[in-house]
């Protein structure tokens, strides 16, 4: 055989290779057409891209094409989620990679690479301090702080510095008192799958803020119950096979006979709730069953108070879960996020009674990305 010569096999292989690049080919394009793709992500937790029927001007204007091929395209592939899922665990167990999306894994636990952005920090301490000014001067103004799960998790990524973040919150906010959470909270107080933490381990958590605000609460008489399984928003994200969690609510006490309302955005009025909708459990974020999940405005009272004691708490979605545990102290508890609720808005349409207790309680991730909050 010459060197010119191509050995049979050499030939076989080529059309092995070519006959099944031309299968997966077509395959995937029938597939595209057969398969009608979800309109929403539950690993992403978003909408997908729909197909969008095209027009004169958005074929002229390049615009239909640019959105059919970077969004459409992306987000209807067949098999998207089993294709990310491959490619995620071949990084984490082939190639050695210790983190897929900035998720990384320890000792069961989900967690995000974050970085301390200390001038983000400096401009949530002086938004707050805004708010501070113009609140009664008899009202009673606290501060706390939620840290990040990986302050928990004693692994060498890159994470926020819990530290120096406090250390700046305190040089900044000298008006309000801060009630420290840091000691209290262990990676086994938040979901493995989530970054956020798990109502039936944040007992301890209201009771140290209902006493350092002066208020006493039992704690006792609730009832756990139990949604699953509940794959939190870094299972998505990673694209991994995670354990699933479970999610708990408590029932019964204070939280059965509050009485739930929240801002109604297109009449601005006070609409009925309740503190758990279990329906949403099946929704983009099964964690929005909790308060309805993101709210702009949301009040809570307690008909059986034995006080007439009020809390206002400037928040993000930690607190869903939190408040229903906080209802016991207070006759009435308002819950304003200001990602939602631009502060001119505030003073509109909530009422800060002279005595109140004002808490500022925010998680490490938004005082990281403090644009997000609404404080003109």
């Amino acid at each position: 055989m010459t060197n010119n010569q191509t050995p049979k096999y050499s030939k076989a292989r080529a059309i092995a290779v070519t006959a099944v690049f031309v299968i997966v080919i077509f395959g995937l394009t029938i597939a595209n057409f057969v398969i009608t793709p979800p309109e929403i992500s539950r690993s992403e937790r978003r909408r997908l891209a729909s197909f969008k029927t095209p027009t004169w001007e958005s074929i002229l204007d390049a615009s239909w094409m640019k959105e059919f091929d970077e969004d459409y395209t992306l987000d209807s592939f067949p098999f998207r989620d089993s294709l990310r899922a491959l490619k995620a665990n071949f990084q984490f167990n082939v190639m050695g990679q210790s983190d897929n999306n900035d998720i990384y894994i320890v000792n069961g636990h989900a967690a995000k690479i974050e970085r301390l952005n200390e001038g983000s920090v400096e401009a949530a301490a002086n938004k707050f301090n805004k708010l501070i000014a113009k609140l009664p001067d008899s009202a009673n103004v606290y501060y706390s702080i939620i840290p990040d799960k990986s302050m928990y998790l004693a692994e060498n990524h890159p994470q926020i510095d819990h530290g120096r973040l406090l250390e700046i919150m305190r040089e900044k906010m000298n008006d309000a008192s801060y009630i420290d959470l840091y000691s209290i909270l262990s990676a086994d107080s938040y979901y493995t799958t989530d970054l956020h933490w798990e109502q039936s381990k944040l007992l301890p958590v209201a009771e140290t803020l209902c006493s350092g605000m002066g208020v006493e609460i039992s704690g006792e008489g609730y009832t756990v119950n139990t949604l699953e399984p509940f794959y939190g928003v870094y299972s998505g994200q990673s694209a991994l096979s995670l354990d699933a969690d479970k999610l708990h609510y408590f029932t019964g006490g204070a939280i059965d006979s509050a009485v739930v309302k929240l801002l109604d955005t297109n009449t601005l009025e006070m609409a009925d709730s309740s503190m758990y909708v279990t329906e949403k459990f099946s929704g983009i974020d099964p964690y929005d069953v909790f308060l309805s999940g993101a709210q702009p405005l949301i009040t809570i009272e307690n008909p059986n108070s034995t006080s007439d004691r009020e809390l206002i708490i400037f928040r993000d979605s930690y607190s869903s879960s939190l408040a229903p545990l906080l209802a016991e102290g207070y006759a009435k508890i308002t819950l304003i996020d200001l990602r939602y609720l631009a502060s001119p808005m505030v003073e509109q349409l909530v009422e800060f009674s002279e005595g109140c207790d004002v808490l500022f309680l925010y998680g490490t991730l938004v005082l990281n990305s403090s644009g997000v909050l609404l404080v003109m």
